[in-house]
Order: structure tokens, then C-alpha cells, then sequence
């Protein structure tokens, strides 16, 4: 399993990580014909990015947006 370092300022752990993905990439890894699994943590989206997506989409991320509260945005 490769995983990448937090880049600085995400302040998510692997351990907490791996609670997050479920314990996937386990699962990826130990599937046939799977040869690489690679996990990119990438800072969260900004709140004037998702509200430019929902005006655009006509749609409404009230969960997303939740779960990101609510997570400290480690995604």
C-alpha cells in the first residue's frame, strides 16, 4: 500500500485516514488483479467553490457540507 504524506496544514492522520476509507485499500490490495493502490489526501474544497457548484448544477450539498463540518474537512 503506498500512501502519500499529509501536505502541510491537512492535519489528518493515516490511522484516522483509514477509518475514513474503511479499511479499503486492504481490501483493493488483496483483490485479484489489483497491482497498485494509492491513496492522494488533497485539501478540502473551499465554500465559495461549492456554492459556485450548486448555482451552476442547480443542485443543494446540505450533506456534504455537514460532513464536512463535522469531520474537520479531512478529505
Amino acid at each position: 500500500m503506498e500512501e502519500e504524506a499529509s501536505p502541510p496544514g491537512l492535519g489528518c492522520s493515516k490511522p484516522h485516514l483509514e477509518k475514513l476509507t474503511l479499511g479499503i485499500t486492504r481490501i483493493l490490495e488483496s483483490s485479484p488483479g489489483v497491482t497498485e493502490v494509492t491513496i492522494i489526501e488533497k485539501p478540502p474544497a473551499e465554500r465559495h467553490m461549492i456554492s459556485s457548484w450548486e448555482q451552476m448544477k442547480k443542485q443543494r450539498l446540505k450533506e456534504f457540507k455537514e460532513f464536512g463540518r463535522h469531520s474537520g474537512s479531512c478529505l
